[in-house]
Parts: structure tokens; sequence; C-alpha cells
């Protein structure tokens, strides 16, 4: 009966592994491989010829929103070689520095907020809105 047991308990720990495993995760911003899986979407957010308010736009920040976590990133620069200078708006509130990014398409909205101090990143988050 002992036997049963383990191998009982074995199994639900083998599929408890197997569905972490299959679990998809965002890439941290920092990571290298963004710019190579994301190539075109990166592009299409670096391009000052396409408005923000744009379906390719939206549909680009959609992409990156879901497969991206800027919960870590910490250097301007990586910020900037996916979103680019020209669509980021810099602001202060409560003596707090940022930098946005919004892409908009009709009635929904994609907004990436970074705290910032200096040259570093304090914070970074995403605001889908529908």
């Amino acid at each position: 009966m002992l036997k049963y047991i383990r191998f009982g308990v074995a199994m639900i720990v083998c599929g408890i592994l197997l569905s972490a495993a299959g679990c998809r995760t965002k890439l941290p911003a920092g990571d290298v491989d963004i710019y190579r899986l994301y190539a075109n979407e990166i592009a299409v957010l670096k391009d000052p010829n396409i408005s923000t308010n744009s379906l390719d736009k939206y549909n680009a920040a959609s992409i990156i929103a879901q497969n991206v976590d800027f919960s870590y990133l910490r250097e301007l620069q990586s910020m900037e070689a996916i979103f680019g200078q020209k669509d980021g708006i810099r602001g202060a509130f409560e003596s707090q520095e940022y930098i946005l990014y919004t892409y908009k398409f009709k009635n929904k909205s994609i907004q990436f907020r970074f705290s910032i101090k200096g040259n570093a990143i304090i914070n970074g988050s995403v605001k889908e809105l529908e």
C-alpha cells in the first residue's frame, strides 16, 4: 500500500513539474534575445514616421507588453533600444521624474511608464486599457 502512495505522490510531483515547465514566462527587458525575437515590433516602435495612434504601433506595443517584463529594467539605453526616443514623454509627478510611452488605437491604449533618476530606471510598469 505504501508503494502505491509513493508512486501517486511521485506522479503528482512530476505532473506539477511538467506543467510548470510548460508555462510561458516573459523575457526580462535587458535580455539580448528580445532584439532578435521582436526585431519587427521594435523597428515599428522606433520608426519616427509612424504615429503613436496607429494600429501598427499599437499592435507592436501589445506584443512587447505581453512578452517582455519591464519590472527589472534599470538602464535608459535598454529602454531606448526598444522604444526609441521620439515617442517618449518626460515629466515629473510629486518630484519623481518619469518617461511615458503611450500607444493608442481607437478606444484601446497601452502605456509604458518608467520612473527615472538621472540615467537609471527605478521602476517600470505597463498598463493596458480597453
